[in-house]
């Protein structure tokens, strides 16, 4: 696997390490730091060289190489990816104090939705990932999705827990409905064979075959709302979610329900691009 990480400031270097001790006893995974600087900026080019060298104290035995590029941020991000080509990228997110009236500004969304591959987004990595929310849109990409987790994930020995979350069109759960209600609900629509129940059913058997400590469940309402209320009660450490597809509409950038979880989950993101699932074994 070939795996970018940005690097701009140190205190993302614990970060990084964090994730990559996660990954790092599988074999072929190759890693390049990513620093940008503005062109003629001397002091930032001598920062760089010293970030990456802090940061391969901290990452020894990985196969590790350093890229510096000059000029604006998500435009050498986006070059970056284009000419040497990567199959995860790690991104750092911090939302921009000022968000002018127009698609695009935030520049995290903009590269994003330019990414020929998955990307991870850093909110907050302090602990290893345990517990992942993977959510499932009940279209074919999510069959990606799967396969990229499980990919990801499997050389740890399966000590994650997935939770395969559907959510049913517009119709709100009534206040104060338990989780463990919403689960049984999830089980009784696999128990019905209704439709929703035999993607959850597809999903969880696929998961499981893995490995992978795995339970469906299903929330009422509005999908950005239901996955963001999802993740915070469920203190999950990663929250899964598909990439949007390219089409006439793609002068909108992400849609607005990928942009909205990006913009305001408070936990660490993974965007899944199913177009790239590599084989994370293999150099």
């Amino acid at each position: 696997m070939k795996l970018l990480a940005t690097l701009q400031e140190r205190s993302q270097i614990d970060q990084i390490s964090n994730f990559l001790r996660m990954i790092q006893p599988q074999t072929g995974v190759k890693v390049t730091l990513l620093t940008t600087s503005k062109k003629g900026d001397r002091e930032t080019d001598q920062d760089a060289d010293d970030l990456f060298r802090e940061a391969r104290s901290k990452l020894e035995g990985l196969d590790l190489k350093h890229n510096k590029r000059k000029g604006k941020f998500a435009d050498q991000v986006k070059q970056e990816l284009k000419d040497n080509g990567y199959d995860l990228m790690l991104l750092h997110y911090k939302r921009p104090s000022h968000l002018l009236p127009f698609v695009g500004t935030d520049p995290i969304i903009h590269i994003v939705d330019h990414a020929p591959c998955s990307v991870l987004i850093l909110k907050d990595f302090p602990r290893p990932v345990r517990r992942i929310l993977l959510c499932d849109s009940g279209s074919e990409k999510t069959r990606g999705m799967l396969d990229f987790v499980i990919s990801l994930f499997d050389a740890q020995g399966a000590e994650q827990e997935v939770t395969v979350l559907h959510v049913m069109s517009q119709i709100v759960a009534r206040p104060g409905i338990p989780g463990k209600d919403l689960r049984s609900e999830a089980e009784k629509l696999i128990d019905e064979k209704k439709p929703e129940g035999r993607l959850l059913q597809k999903d969880i058997k696929r998961l499981r075959r893995a490995g992978l400590i795995t339970q469906p469940k299903v929330r009422h309402g509005l999908v950005v709302d239901e996955i963001l209320a999802e993740a915070r009660e469920g203190e999950y450490d990663l929250v899964v979610i598909g990439a949007h597809q390219p089409g006439k509409g793609r002068a909108l950038l992400l849609d607005n329900i990928a942009k909205k979880i990006i913009q305001d989950i408070n936990r660490s993101l993974l965007v899944v691009n199913p177009k790239n699932g590599p084989d994370l074994t293999q150099a």
